[in-house]
């Protein structure tokens, strides 16, 4: 059986810039939201066990190994909610570069899957977007712990904050007798636009370490990587709403932001 025809609405124009900045599209709207496709009815996919005002969406509807690169859409553009049906695959989910139009030949059906029933949520673009995201890091060695509260404060220097200096004490052993430092950082999340060739309006929610503000986590893995993970991940599943009908995205109107 063959699947509906994919939406052209949000193919990549030659016309639109490679990035919109979020910053842009919160000057213009405070309300805009991100969108995410969970594949499966709303029973599958929310926790309504503790009453609708209660609602969670459930873990294995949206993994921790997701929580690096976490892919979204951008709404109150071209992108309506029924498009969460489409989900771009192979060719059609590398990224878009700009100046470039698209062919027909990559509207094939192996470029892009249809799930016929699927449950959107959605976050606000402000409330993610430099979102604190706590996390403890374990150093060995004193030299280590240094250098990394220095990464910390170059960071905080250039966003013209101020961090309080942790210093190296309140030592643990591990099983081999080892000298272990665990102290708390701060990393966060931020929202990225991330065009593909089928979808302009890709953006990925991204985690950042508190020592590196420029290189997003590629992979969730264990130790520290994993406890951002879940912070994200549990920041997501209660913070959501349920969308439904278009009247609950609130629209983005000044063309501008994306065209050049």
């Amino acid at each position: 059986m063959s699947k509906p025809d994919y939406p052209r609405e949000i193919l990549p124009q030659k016309e639109w810039k490679q990035t919109v900045a979020v910053s842009d599209i919160l000057k213009n709207c405070p309300d805009a939201l991100l969108g995410h496709l969970l594949v499966g009815d709303k029973q599958l996919c929310i926790d309504s066990s503790l009453g609708e005002d209660m609602c969670v969406i459930r873990r294995e509807s949206l993994p921790l190994e997701r929580m690096a690169n976490l892919s979204c859409s951008l709404l109150g553009t071209y992108f309506a909610l029924s498009f969460f049906h489409f989900l771009p695959d192979n060719v059609g989910r590398l990224p878009w570069k700009a100046g470039t139009c698209i062919v027909d030949d990559l509207l094939d059906e192996k470029n892009y899957n249809h799930y016929p029933e699927i449950t959107v949520v959605g976050w606000y673009l402000r409330n993610i977007e430099n979102h604190s995201i706590p996390y403890p890091r374990i150093f060995l060695k004193a030299k280590e712990f240094e250098a990394f509260q220095d990464a910390v404060a170059a960071i905080a220097k250039d966003k013209n904050e101020e961090i309080v200096q942790k210093e190296w004490n309140d030592l643990l052993e591990d099983e081999d007798n080892k000298k272990l430092r665990i102290a708390d950082f701060t990393g966060e999340s931020r929202c990225n636009h991330a065009p593909t060739m089928l979808n302009y309006w890709h953006y990925t929610i991204d985690l950042y370490s508190a020592d590196d503000s420029k290189t997003p986590l590629k992979k969730i893995s264990k130790g520290w990587r994993e406890k951002m993970g879940l912070y994200l991940q549990d920041y997501l599943c209660n913070s959501f709403l349920l969308l439904k009908e278009e009247a609950q995205v609130a629209r983005i109107d000044d063309e501008h932001i994306w065209m050049d």
